[in-house]
């Protein structure tokens, strides 16, 4: 996991076609890729992290609820 010094955010990790975000209020990891959230939200969510913007009001804005699910 990557630290993350924004607000919300605690960490996230990037694959190839997949980011994983830890928010600060929860322990668990939060999984967003290609099929649940589509390539282009995907791609501009890792840009903003690695660039350390506002990823939180992204994911909040464009993609939510659409993490993979179990």
């Amino acid at each position: 996991m990557q630290t993350y010094n924004s607000s919300g955010i605690r960490g996230f990790e990037l694959n190839s076609n997949s980011i994983t975000v830890w928010f600060d209020e929860t322990a668990r990891s939060v999984c967003y890729d290609y099929d649940s959230a589509g390539k282009q939200h995907i791609d501009r969510m890792k840009i903003i992290a690695v660039s350390g913007g506002d990823l939180n009001s992204y994911i909040d804005t464009h993609v939510k609820f659409r993490y993979v699910r179990d």
